[in-house]
């Protein structure tokens, strides 16, 4: 009965909104140890390879290339900074 309703429902949505019904699924599998360990290492490596893929396809569009000094670039940016609304004794 739930399988019919649910499986209609899903068609009804556009294709991305599907895939995050998958996502939410992979997470409540997960959330109650449905997985074996063995699917869990495989899904890892999938997703390291697919960090792998973007990281690839980030660095052939020179995203970052219009930093001179990355050196410096990472110590600016990790600068500590106030937090706004925030009262600081000097």
């Amino acid at each position: 009965m739930y399988e019919t309703d649910i499986q209609a429902k899903i068609l009804m949505l556009p294709e991305s909104a599907k895939q995050e019904v998958l996502d939410f699924i992979e997470f409540l599998l997960i959330k109650y140890n449905r997985f074996s360990k063995k699917a869990g290492k495989e899904k890892n490596e999938q997703r390291g390879q697919k960090m792998a893929d973007i990281l690839e396809k980030i660095s052939k569009t020179k995203a970052f290339s219009e930093i001179a000094d990355p050196l410096a670039w990472q110590k600016e940016i990790r600068q500590d900074r106030p937090l706004p609304e925030r009262n600081y004794a000097d």
